[in-house]
């Protein structure tokens, strides 16, 4: 969103480790929304598991391919690991030249600076006292060698502000930000300077965890998961080529090991040892080592995530957990003018529910063991089911009464589906539609209309309207026109986007309105309106474009704007989406009222108190 940064990253060069492997639906979804490019290099380096293989000791016991999921098009997990992640967004990045990253400092404090100053009022000629809220921070770095300390604790909720070494000379600077994210880990030096509690525990559980190279019988296109003789599982994920991740279930800690709390180096010998013993006849051979360590799992929660409006702690500096679970749009649209700075009091309302629902689902997947914890995870389409809840930026309508499990509903991420635009006449849109014009389809998805980053879309679910009513459509571009002018005189919101292949500032409206159409007709026979038109067909897109539901209007019936029992249609309804594609609020029928209320659903979050 254009949004100038500074990066300060303590280490001096990336990490060599694979550490995290697999990108999920939710995360792939957002990189297509906010930059194709960046997508596109992501789809081309990263692999996709063929199937999962499950074994009881030496014993296939299934071989489960993965089925396409109505809830994302991304129903098969991207494995890539973290170094290549990193390679693509540190390039990326430093290629908009909104900033870099700055390695080998190290962030020593941070506060939030609060200045009262005394301004004249031009009106009135009275004396008015404001308050300037920044953020400052001081970093420093090792004028020689890495800011690493002798002896520095590496137990997560714990932080070692030990001071500089003797034989070590420092550089200091202190840096002055309108805000600060902590994104600095389970032992985030933010988080301690703020005082934030940092309560959950240490899980008595212990897991290998080792990347390398194998020789194996096992497949090295499919995630294999063997639960041994021994009472001991194997997870394996293959990389690239035959090198591999596995994490091995070690059992649980004793109460002197876990009591003290100490990392300790895995000896190889044992890995390899338990590792043959699990797998009892099933062949591997270990060829190399790029890193075997320990892992043990920590459930946490900071008890806050924002501190005054300014300090946002995000990452594992909020919440950490076991690797089973796995907004900035916010801070953007208040630096660029569009929102107030209430609209960041949401952060913490939002994103704790969400870190407890992660934690106890983590909790509850590492409980289960490898069978159970993989199906669950699959089950929950990594982490698509997670939504938010009715807060202070997502709104139920005053008199519309919507329970949260209804479909569609407050909070949820947006459900996606398939479109094909509206042509003239009619009857073209339905060829379309069924893949009869002679040309490959024109499909498109609901997501593929919301690839704009930072901009709310307005969606409007016109149900079988445009067929049966006449001059629907023309009420409806009235109120599009009429409403859309007025948001962007009131918010000015044509924002510029980089686009990462040309490197150009693109002009985006901040509101984007989009038409949905059922194909169906509720009263008469469609042949009626074989040379049916509508102006909406050659709206330009985020301005009333008119789109066709698929499937026998499965998009309405998925909004809650068709009764799938009896295939019939509501009066359709306006939905708006957040700029991160969850539902903000939502109104029954398309008329002027329900233009009125998300009128005013915008001035509610949009206007400062």
């Amino acid at each position: 969103m254009g949004i100038p940064s500074r990066i300060v990253e303590r280490d001096m060069t990336p990490s060599p480790l694979s550490k995290a492997i697999g990108i999920h639906a939710r995360t792939i979804e957002i990189l297509k929304l906010t930059d194709r490019h960046i997508y596109e290099k992501f789809g081309s380096q990263s692999w996709r598991s063929g199937s999962v293989r499950f074994y009881s000791s030496n014993s296939l016991q299934a071989d489960i391919k993965p089925k396409p999921s109505k809830d994302s098009q991304f129903h098969i997990p991207w494995m890539l690991e973290q170094t290549k992640t990193m390679q693509i967004l540190t390039e990326e990045y430093e290629k908009t030249g909104l900033g870099k990253i700055e390695r080998g400092w190290e962030l020593l404090d941070t506060k939030v600076v609060e200045e009262a100053k005394q301004v004249e009022e031009e009106q009135t000629g009275e004396a008015k006292t404001t308050t300037t809220l920044w953020v400052e921070t001081t970093i420093r770095r090792a004028i020689e060698g890495t800011n690493i300390r002798k002896g520095e604790s590496v137990v997560v909720g714990t932080v070692d502000m030990a001071g500089e070494d003797e034989d070590k000379q420092y550089e200091v600077k202190v840096v002055r930000s309108e805000y600060l994210i902590a994104s600095d880990g389970g032992r985030s030096t933010v988080r301690h300077r703020l005082n934030i509690p940092f309560p959950g525990r240490t899980r008595d559980y212990n897991l290998i965890l080792f990347d390398g190279h194998v020789e194996t019988d096992l497949s090295l296109t499919s995630i294999s998961l063997i639960n041994g003789d021994n009472r001991r599982s194997v997870k394996m994920f293959p990389i690239r080529e035959n090198r591999v991740r596995i994490m091995l279930d070690d059992g649980f800690l004793t109460q002197e090991q876990f009591n003290a709390r100490e990392s300790k180096n895995v000896d190889k010998e044992y890995f390899e040892k338990l590792l043959l013993e699990t797998m009892d006849t099933l062949k591997l051979k270990i060829l190399s080592y790029n890193w075997l360590t320990y892992y043990r799992a920590n459930e946490r929660r900071a008890a806050e995530f924002t501190h005054k409006g300014r300090i946002f702690l995000a990452g594992d500096a909020a919440h950490c957990h076991s690797s089973a679970g796995g907004q900035a749009w916010k801070i953007a649209m208040v630096l660029n003018g569009t929102a107030p700075r209430k609209i960041l009091d949401s952060y913490d309302e939002e994103r704790i529910p969400i870190a407890d629902q992660i934690i106890k689902f983590s909790a509850q997947t590492l409980d289960s063991g490898v069978y159970q914890g993989w199906l669950s995870s699959s089950m929950k389409r990594l982490k698509l089911g997670l939504r938010y809840y009715e807060n202070s930026i997502n709104k139920s309508h005053k008199s519309q009464h919507y329970s949260p499990t209804e479909p569609a509903s407050i909070g949820e991420r947006v459900p996606d589906g398939i479109l094909v635009p509206f042509t003239t006449p009619f009857s073209e849109s339905l060829a379309e539609l069924e893949g009869n014009s002679g040309d490959k389809p024109t499909k498109t998805r609901l997501y593929g209309l919301l690839a704009f980053p930072g901009v709310f879309h307005i969606v409007v679910f016109a149900a079988d309207r445009l067929l049966e009513e006449e001059g629907f459509d023309d009420s409806l571009i009235k109120d599009i026109d009429h409403y859309q002018r007025a948001w962007l005189s009131r918010w000015p919101g044509f924002r510029g986007v980089l686009d990462s292949t040309s490197k150009e500032l693109k002009l985006t409206p901040q509101f984007m309105v989009h038409v949905i159409s059922s194909a169906n007709s509720s009263s008469s026979e469609l042949d009626n309106y074989g040379t049916a038109t509508t102006a909406l067909a050659n709206r330009t897109v985020g301005f009333g474009k008119c789109y066709m539901d698929c499937e026998g209007g499965r998009l309405h019936q998925r909004y809650g704007f068709m009764d799938g029992a009896s295939m019939k249609f509501s009066g359709g309804g306006i939905v708006v989406f957040r700029p991160d594609t969850h539902i903000a609020f939502r109104v029954s029928n398309v008329n002027n009222t329900a233009w009125v209320d998300v009128d005013e659903y915008f001035q509610s979050i949009l206007t400062a108190f």
